[in-house]
């Protein structure tokens, strides 16, 4: 016979002692800490919001994301996470060069008309072939006619001649506007599709005939959403905008408690899933109290020298950061102190830190000689960070980013500090679908459950020692524990169900249940759940550890109602 040492986690939030009738599986070295969350009946949540920079420098940053969205919205699917996903803008003032960002709003609408700095222009081409110039500005056209309620519509757009994008950014002697290259509203009408400010993992939109997240049609909306062009205020000011945008006037409450369900970001937050906030931008963060004149982004690098630290009108990073934990929780309806910040995860697609006046590639002029406004002289000019005029063209500091994602959990940020700084991930257009990835792998790490207790164990592959599951469900399998050299008995992780919602008369009509197990001893007035509708992968954002992968792609639906219980046993395999 085989003794067992066990753990037990159950459903709702409820811990117990070791089940009476523990698996028969192993000889305990002693109780392990108990895995702290039951296992979910329903898909985790994630509430996440892209903060883009709309300002005239983003133009190949923002194809970028279009072009690599895939990268990071794959590994929610594959484990099943329950989304939403929301855009809003650096801008955080009344502009007439972009009516669509208004400042902390969601938005959907695309916005593809380049603004007049020009940064999306690109160089003549071919003078030979007339339509071969201007290839950031044919593949914004590209992009916005794919935006469109017809397509076929504005396929003459796709021929413009250089002469003509030439002409229309020339706006000082020419008739032709860069906006008459674009699809166009007709009688009022916008030409755009309609896109729903907030994408869904259960917008029935997205569902495919194999009842799997249709990939293509999600990403083909967030393409348009995310579309906030670069006709943006010039100072940007990312980490206000990520707090007015989730702040309780915004969002009017959850969804499922809403208190105003007409303010303009509802929809967006849930009152038990996690939030995300994501920044991309080239340009450091300008938020500030409200004294600090606009005229120059210049001023923004000067309000940031160290030699203003206690004057500055700049808010810091990390008082920016704790009133983000204040309105995700009061958009909750929860008390900040009663709120875990844990709950938060930040990843940012910034410059590499170059804080003016702080590192020694800035001259020793003293900035308090310079008038605000005035045009500075070279000593004072701001240094830009990278430059890679192939790619993304010329970024400035991240420094303030940097600062406020280090005010949350080490393992709920990205990028991580190597050394001293941490890496400046727009500095690296070549690594950006790999960065889109880590992204998503660290909010998804954040949300889901990891077994990281190791249960049994066993020698590898080929260890064919472990012990048949109980009620005839087949053999045990050695598998591998995480991504590390450890290997565990796949049946010392056990599943259980037990009717919440639902009668014990669904519960013995339940496919999921071994019919023998039904009120047994082992799992009463419940069932053990036959292994062979679930799995085991590696944690997201672990090296050890497991997590459950149920077989099915709407497994979620057929836990409804019912209390799941997870049994592990611990030790090292032993016969008698």
């Amino acid at each position: 016979m085989l003794a067992a040492g066990c753990l037990v986690v159950a459903g709702a939030g409820l811990v117990t002692a070791c089940n009476e009738h523990p698996v028969e599986l192993a000889n305990t070295d002693g109780i392990v800490d108990i895995f702290p969350e039951p296992p979910a009946t329903e898909p985790e949540k994630v509430d996440i919001l892209w903060v883009i920079d709309n300002s005239g420098s983003m133009c190949q940053e923002q194809e970028a994301l279009r072009d690599e969205f895939d990268s990071f919205i794959e590994e929610f699917t594959a484990r099943n996470i329950d989304f939403h996903i929301g855009v809003t803008t650096t801008q955080m003032r009344m502009f007439n060069q972009d009516v669509v960002a208004l400042p902390g709003r969601l938005q959907s609408t695309p916005q593809p008309i380049p603004g007049s700095y020009q940064g999306c222009s690109g160089d003549e081409g071919d003078p030979s072939i007339p339509t071969d110039g201007y290839e950031p500005i044919r593949k914004n056209i590209e992009a916005a006619i794919a935006c469109t309620k017809d397509p076929s519509r504005w396929q003459s757009l796709l021929e413009v001649d250089d002469d003509t994008i030439a002409c229309a950014l020339d706006t000082r002697d020419c008739a032709t506007t860069i906006k008459s290259l674009f699809p166009t509203a007709t009688n009022g009408e916008s030409p755009y599709r309609d896109i729903p400010k907030v994408l869904r993992a259960s917008d029935s939109r997205y569902q495919g005939e194999d009842g799997l997240i249709d990939r293509q049609k999600l990403m083909d909306d967030f393409a348009c959403m995310s579309f906030v062009g670069t006709s943006g205020w010039a100072i940007e000011k990312g980490l206000s905008a990520v707090n007015l945008a989730v702040s309780p006037e915004m969002t009017g409450g959850t969804v499922e408690n809403p208190v105003d369900a007409e303010a303009p970001n509802h929809g967006l937050l849930r009152e038990n899933a996690q939030f995300a906030a994501i920044f991309l931008t080239d340009e450091n963060d300008c938020s500030h109290d409200g004294s600090l004149d606009e005229c120059s982004d210049l001023n923004c690098a000067l309000a940031n020298h160290p030699k203003f630290a206690d004057e500055s009108p700049l808010i810091a990073p990390d008082a920016l950061a704790a009133e983000l934990v204040a309105n995700v929780a009061g958009s909750k309806g929860v008390e900040p102190d009663d709120f875990d910040p844990r709950n938060i995860v930040v990843a940012s697609l910034h410059a590499n830190s170059k804080r003016y006046g702080a590192t020694a590639n800035y001259p020793e002029a003293d900035p308090s000689t310079f008038q605000l406004c005035e045009q500075p002289p070279e000593s004072l000019k701001k240094e830009p960070s990278c430059s890679n005029p192939e790619t993304f063209g010329t970024a400035y500091s991240g420094d303030r980013y940097e600062a406020f994602l280090r005010s949350f959990d080490g393992d709920r940020i990205y990028p991580k500090p190597q050394g001293e700084f941490m890496p400046g991930l727009v500095c690296n257009p070549d690594e950006f679908s790999g960065h889109m990835k880590g992204i998503a792998t660290t909010i998804v790490g954040a949300v889901e459950q990891c077994i990281t207790q190791m249960p049994v164990s066993c020698q590898g592959p080929s260890d064919t020692s472990c012990p048949s599951f109980p009620f005839d469900a087949g053999a045990g399998q050695c598998s591998q524990f995480g991504r590390v050299d450890q290997y565990f008995c796949d049946n010392a992780i056990q599943v259980r169900m037990y009717p919440k919602e639902r009668s014990f008369a669904d519960l013995q009509d339940h496919e999921y249940c071994l019919a023998d197990s039904i009120d047994s001893q082992m799992a009463p007035n419940g069932c053990v759940v036959d292994p062979n509708v679930y799995g085991f992968e590696p944690c997201s954002a672990r090296d050890e550890g497991v997590t459950i992968k149920w077989n099915e792609a709407r497994w979620f639906e057929r836990l409804q109602g019912f209390r799941l219980e997870v049994v592990v046993s611990a030790g090292n395999l032993t016969r008698r």
